[in-house]
């Protein structure tokens, strides 16, 4: 299930399953604008995405990612971008 809820701050939190991540198609559409989201959080760690352009945010996006995939996240940032995700 996914939520989105507004701390009345300022601050807007949205939240998903690992699991509905992990089943994202290659290029399919997305709820939002990645001008709209300036943080992702992990269990591994925070994003801060604002302002980035496309090879810093995969770079910090990997970052954050499980270890087990960071690899295949690269390989697959590489093929998308042509160049290597950096900060």
């Amino acid at each position: 299930m996914s939520y989105a809820v507004s701390s009345g701050k300022g601050w807007d939190f949205f939240s998903v399953r690992r699991v509905e991540i992990a089943n994202v198609c290659v290029g399919a559409g997305v709820v939002t604008t990645r001008a709209h989201v300036h943080y992702i959080v992990t269990e591994h760690g925070i994003a801060y995405l604002f302002g980035k352009n496309l090879r810093q945010r995969a770079y910090e996006l990997i970052r954050i990612a499980h270890p087990d995939h960071r690899e295949e996240l690269e390989r697959a940032a590489f093929e998308r971008l042509k160049v290597m995700p950096s900060p």
